[in-house]
């Protein structure tokens, strides 16, 4: 199962964007586990990450992680996640 977190902000433009690419991942890719995390509301958690840039996605398997800072659309993150995680990563 792959989880995408996203640490964004209500101020930020690109972030807003990411919502509906987020919203229709959700129905494409179900069994993703897909968070958003306002970094204004959970600063120790940023920090904690290291989140120098929103929106950035840190994307995951459970055995790998990986981190991407700025807008990404649906066919982007689909592509980054089949390349990274392999095929399989429904």
């Amino acid at each position: 199962m792959i989880t995408l977190t996203k640490y964004g902000a209500t101020w930020c433009p690109p972030c807003k964007m990411m919502k509906p690419v987020l919203k229709e991942l959700r129905k494409i890719h179900p069994t993703w586990k897909i968070i958003e995390i306002d970094i204004d509301q959970n600063e120790k958690l940023a920090d904690k990450e290291n989140i120098q840039s929103v929106p950035t996605l840190i994307f995951s398997d459970g055995k790998k992680t990986k981190r991407k800072a700025g807008f990404m659309n649906k066919i982007e993150i689909e592509t980054f996640v089949k390349k990274t995680f392999g095929g399989d990563s429904q």
